[in-house]
């Protein structure tokens, strides 16, 4: 079985990366009110997260806003 620290890499990001993919999600979640129980749009967030971040934006407050501004404009 594998634990999560023990994992290498993760969609093409390194461990760093990924921590701060997730800080970005959690962030972003937090902001948006979307909790444990909205599958849906933890999904949406977790997505977008991703997809930014694979064009190169590793960076959490970056990514966070950039969702965040998607959200508002309705992008």
């Amino acid at each position: 079985m594998v634990r999560p620290f023990e994992i290498r890499e993760f969609n093409g990001f390194d461990p760093d990366a990924v921590k701060i993919l997730h800080q970005a999600y959690t962030e972003a979640c937090i902001a948006l009110h979307v909790f444990a129980g909205d599958r849906l749009g933890k999904e949406a967030v977790a997505m977008r997260v991703i997809d930014l971040a694979r064009t190169g934006v590793i960076e959490a407050a970056a990514l966070r806003d950039r969702v965040l501004l998607e959200a508002r404009v309705g992008l």
